[in-house]
């Protein structure tokens, strides 16, 4: 009876290892199963800081050149052609060309811009400037108010023709004549008033 019952503890006892030794071996993965739904979206995160402002581009600004030549010498002649190195097809074709001539009404010079009509009372001249520009050249014609004839100046009723040429610069290749004339037109500038040209580009009189 004894025998009989270690017999039956040893049967169970080898039962229980054969069972554990079956559980501690390697079973084959079974296929995937389907996907879950998806989990609700989280709340957004707070803003990051903005940026550093890039810089700014370059604006687009205009060079001013000035030729002077004297005047005051002429007399009795009705038409001068002034030699201007450097004034080539391309600054004509580019660039903004504005001509005047000084002379003295009265006590204080003044500057007109060409063309000059005569018959204009603020200018104060009895005859008329005709005024023309090519390449390397500008020329006068005096013309006579009265008859329209060609008019011979006399020693000193004129002193200085000026020229300045305003050079269209721009790193954007936006600004043209028509830009620079319009900011001039903006800030109020008569392009036929020396004066207010040479104050704004910061020119010598």
């Amino acid at each position: 009876m004894k025998n009989s019952i270690l017999r039956t503890k040893y049967f169970i006892m080898l039962l229980s290892v054969l069972a554990i030794g079956a559980c501690t071996q390697d079973s084959e993965i079974g296929p995937i199963g389907p996907q879950g739904p998806q989990g609700e979206q989280g709340s957004q995160g707070e803003p990051g800081q903005d940026g550093a402002d890039g810089q700014d581009g370059e604006d687009g600004n205009a060079n001013v050149q000035t030729f002077l030549v004297d005047l005051s010498t002429l007399d009795q002649v009705s038409f001068v052609s002034i030699p201007i190195e450097g004034l080539t097809q391309e600054v004509l074709d580019r660039d903004i060309v504005l001509a005047y001539v000084s002379y003295f009404p009265n006590s204080t010079k003044f500057w007109a811009g060409l063309p000059v009509l005569g018959n204009d009372t603020s200018v104060g001249l009895n005859f008329n400037i005709a005024f023309s520009i090519s390449t390397q050249a500008a020329e006068l014609d005096f013309i006579d108010l009265q008859t329209g004839d060609q008019y011979d100046i006399t020693l000193g009723e004129l002193q200085e023709f000026k020229l300045a040429v305003i050079e269209v610069l721009s790193t954007s290749g936006k600004s043209s004549k028509a830009s620079i004339l319009q900011e001039l037109k903006n800030a109020g500038v008569d392009v036929n008033d020396y004066q207010q040209v040479a104050n704004y580009f910061g020119l010598e009189d």
